[in-house]
């Protein structure tokens, strides 16, 4: 529930030496109330994740702060950006569709070998980016950003305790998520032949929307199993995420209770794990 572990990370990269010959180029993380799960690395653990990838140089780590600011606790965490002194390994990115409001425009701190090409890049695909949206995302991040974050906070937090109750409430046995920040519940049935995707348009006839676990996990590649191999990755089926960031209170408690009873209904259909 803490995020990547690093001892994982580290075996994944010795595993990934030995099969292919080569690490991974780019270590992705979203350390903060993570997309899907809304998960947290602790620093401790972030620390040990900055040894790994120090260690590996070759290895960039990819730091998405989109969730960052959206924390309920008042708790300041450090960007794990802040040990690269050199700018040399953390790619830094961040938007302000999360803590401002939807202008979907991001921001980074890239290390300076990567600048050059990453502008050339957003040049070619959108030649820039509205420089009227950006005066607008300046004005508020100079004047009123430090005012509304709390009243945003605050209003985003009553919406997560909502969903978590709902869950415990009517929801099947099985694991979710309580996340300290950002938009989203995930969660997964104790039946592990559950399957998500097969549920959703039954879902939408009845005003109820979430998106299967297994778009979160890549369409091919490989994992580690829990006798320390690499094998093809088997994305799992019984998993969802549930999203409050929109949705009145009342309504994710009458979503979650409509959701909570149709996979009820499908798990009593569904056979258990040991069959």
């Amino acid at each position: 529930i803490d995020g990547v572990l690093p001892e994982h990370l580290e075996l994944a990269i010795e595993l990934c030496e030995k099969k292919f010959g080569k690490i991974p180029k780019i270590l992705y993380l979203v350390p903060y109330s993570d997309n899907p799960k809304g998960t947290t690395l602790p620093e401790k653990r972030k620390k040990q994740i900055i040894d790994i990838v120090f260690q590996n140089k070759d290895l960039l780590l990819v730091e998405d702060a989109a969730y960052k600011e959206i924390q309920f606790y008042g708790k300041d965490y450090n960007p794990l950006k802040k040990y690269d002194k050199d700018n040399e390994r953390i790619a830094y990115l961040s938007t302000t569709t999360k803590e401002a409001a939807s202008f979907r425009i991001g921001y980074s701190v890239l290390p300076n070998d990567l600048k050059e090409n990453f502008i050339k890049a957003k040049g070619f695909y959108d030649l820039s980016s509205s420089e009227f949206v950006q005066s607008i995302v300046a004005k508020y991040y100079e004047k009123h950003i430090d005012n509304e974050i709390p009243n945003i906070l605050k209003e985003y937090k009553k919406r997560r305790d909502a969903m978590v109750e709902a869950v415990e409430e009517y929801m099947p046995e099985g694991m979710f998520t309580k996340p300290t920040g950002g938009f989203f519940v995930w969660y997964e049935t104790q039946n592990k032949n559950f399957d998500s995707k097969k549920l959703i348009d039954e879902a939408i006839k009845i005003g109820v929307i979430y998106v299967p676990g297994y778009q979160f996990f890549p369409s091919n590649g490989y994992a580690v199993t829990n006798n320390q191999k690499l094998t093809p990755l088997k994305v799992p089926t019984n998993t969802m995420r549930l999203g409050y960031s929109c949705m009145d209170i009342e309504d994710i408690y009458d979503g979650i209770k409509l959701l909570g009873n149709l996979i009820k209904e499908k798990l009593r259909k569904t056979p258990s794990n040991s069959n």
